[in-house]
């Protein structure tokens, strides 16, 4: 690291704790942050699941309504309890996706585990990395090993090209703001401390294609994602970011945005948000563990001004939390 970049490094000096399973981040003195993913939460719309179901059984009442099929004789609570199945068995699906990565990064990096394999404790952070740069480091030899390689040579080709590029590879860093009183983890943060420059690349797991505007797929009439009739919804996310459509994307864009603007709140220059989304290809008659995936990788806008607005927001709303904020 040059003299120059050294200098222009901002460390902030705090030790963070995170509790996985609970998703708790606290410092040493006690104070408990929010998370990223629960600031960006508190901007967009909860599904309405009881309200858009009351819909349903109503077009389940009406034999010339074009989806009848889809809800005859159905009530709005049947309907509420298959989707609450339906989501819990799509989340446990994508939860081994996404944990097999997840427990593969923690083998490559030595990040120490409790018994139900969670991370609890003391957690790196950039403060970390700027006194030593091989804390948090993944070492890509070892990451091959987990059978990353094989099961996602997308995914292990771009942290293997980053790295030939001078980017050091950084796994489940702590990134965190006492201003704001913000705190989260990223999958996966890129380096070069030569020049100061950043890239984060993370890793999604559900089953619809990902798309930047409001909507949803339609489903057939046996509960697959039809990937050919999408509805398109006129939903937008709460004030400030009510210019942004309320869409899956959106929600990735903001959440990956405002990591990096706390990474550039340390001195460090953003140059990339890479999404890799992992999706299930569904088969009719497959198991569904044996459906083949698709990886799909987006380079995402830096959504820069919506992570500070929302920030700002937030802070101002939890004025009652001000006083606790300011350490020094």
């Amino acid at each position: 690291m040059s003299k120059h970049l050294r200098d222009t490094l901002i460390p902030k000096g705090r030790t963070i704790y995170f509790d996985e399973e609970h998703h708790k981040y606290t410092n040493e003195l006690g104070f408990t942050y929010t998370s990223t993913t629960t600031v960006v939460g508190k901007y967009t719309d909860d599904f309405k699941s009881m309200k858009i179901a009351k819909a349903c059984e109503r077009i389940g009442h009406n034999p010339n309504h074009p989806k009848y099929l889809n809800y005859k004789g159905k009530t709005a609570s049947q309907l509420v309890r298959e989707w609450k199945q339906t989501t819990k068995e799509a989340c446990e699906f994508g939860t081994k996706k996404h944990n097999f990565l997840e427990e593969s990064v923690k083998q490559a990096t030595g990040y120490k585990t409790n018994a139900r394999g969670y991370i609890e404790g003391k957690i790196y952070t950039l403060d970390d990395v700027m006194i030593n740069h091989n804390y948090g480091r993944l070492k890509i030899i070892e990451f091959a090993k987990t059978g990353v390689q094989n099961k996602y040579p997308k995914i292990f080709d771009i942290l293997k090209g980053l790295s030939k590029a001078g980017y050091f590879i950084y796994a489940e860093i702590g990134v965190y703001d006492d201003l704001y009183g913000v705190s989260g983890l990223i999958d996966i943060l890129c380096i070069n401390h030569t020049t100061g420059d950043f890239i984060i690349v993370d890793w999604k797991t559900n089953k619809a294609p990902i798309h930047f505007d409001s909507g949803y797929y339609a489903k057939t009439i046996d509960g697959r994602l039809d990937l050919d009739k999408w509805i398109s919804k006129d939903e937008h996310f709460a004030y400030p970011l009510n210019h942004l459509a309320d869409s899956v994307g959106n929600h990735y864009a903001m959440q990956l945005s405002t990591y990096a603007y706390l990474v550039t709140t340390f001195g460090y220059t953003f140059k990339g948000l890479v999404l890799c989304h992992i999706r299930p290809i569904e088969e009719q008659f497959a198991v569904r563990e044996n459906w083949k995936e698709l990886v799909e990788v987006f380079n995402l806008q830096y959504l820069e001004n919506d992570s500070k607005l929302m920030l700002d927001d937030f802070r101002m709303k939890n004025t009652e939390q001000q006083g606790q904020l300011q350490f020094n």
